[in-house]
Parts: structure tokens; C-alpha cells; sequence
């Protein structure tokens, strides 16, 4: 590990006309006319079996499908959940609870596997924040309908 920290700090003083292999630390030649050759003909990629490739842009952006077997454990934890704590099965209908399923989506996408338990409330600690979202959500409101000329409720 030490040999591998000494190797990369070694790489911070590169001269910019040459690159570094971060697998070998190999020292390649670049030239901007040739953009990756040099990276894609030294000795390190030469000697693979092959199996590096290369990630295109797109899988970083486009939309993943789960594989059945995940969506079949989620199925069930939400079957448990549902039925475990009593609730009505429309509670996972919501453009809210929709929204909150994808929150947690995008924590673990960016924070990887978490301990919940630290991250769990108890119901009076959630509690404290629904009058703090009434006033936003009030606030909001009054904004819209005071911007409008005419307003009808039925």
C-alpha cells in the first residue's frame, strides 16, 4: 500500500507533454495531434487479455433497468412493509411516495451502502418538520393565487 501511495504521489509531478498509466505507472508520450494512441499502444494495454473497455458516455447518463430478480426483492420488501406496518397498499401509489422510493435510489447511487439505522426518525422528530412544510407549501400557494387576476373555488 505504501509502495502504490509513493507510486501516485510520484505521478502529481508529471511533465504535461506525458501521461501516466494509472495501472502500470508507465510514462507514454502525449501529443495532442494523437489524442489516446499513446495510451492505447504502451506496454500495459499490449500485454492485456483484451478485457479492457472502454465505458461509453452514455451509460453514465441513459436509464437502468433493474434485473427481475431485484425488482422481485423490492416487490417483497414493499409487500412486507405494507403489510408488516398495517398500511393500505395505496400508500405506494403516490406521486410522493414515488418520489421519496427515488431519493433513496439516488443516495445509494451516490453514497453506496449505508447504515439506516443511523439515518431512521423517530415520528415526533418528523413531526417537528411538518409545520416548517405547511408554511413553504402556504407560501406557495399565496404566491401563485396573488399572481393571478381572477380566482375561482368551488
Amino acid at each position: 500500500m505504501e509502495e502504490l501511495q509513493t507510486q501516485t504521489r510520484s505521478l502529481d509531478n508529471v511533465p504535461p507533454e506525458y501521461v501516466a498509466c494509472i495501472t502500470c505507472f508507465c510514462l507514454v508520450t502525449f501529443k495532442q495531434k494523437d489524442g489516446t494512441k499513446g495510451m492505447l499502444t504502451h506496454k500495459c494495454i499490449e500485454n492485456s487479455t483484451g478485457n479492457l473497455k472502454q465505458s461509453k458516455l452514455t451509460s453514465f447518463t441513459e436509464h437502468r433497468c433493474l434485473p427481475s430478480s431485484v425488482r422481485n426483492e423490492l416487490k417483497t420488501e414493499l409487500v412486507k412493509f405494507v403489510a408488516q406496518d398495517l398500511q393500505p397498499f395505496s400508500v405506494v401509489s403516490g406521486n410522493r411516495f414515488a418520489s421519496f422510493y427515488q431519493s433513496l435510489v439516488n443516495v445509494g447511487a451516490k453514497y453506496g451502502q449505508v447504515d439506516i439505522s443511523n439515518e431512521l426518525h423517530d415520528r415526533t422528530t418528523l413531526a417537528h418538520r411538518v409545520p416548517s412544510l405547511v408554511e413553504k407549501s402556504k407560501s406557495k400557494v399565496h404566491a401563485k393565487i396573488s399572481s393571478c387576476e381572477h380566482v375561482a373555488m368551488t
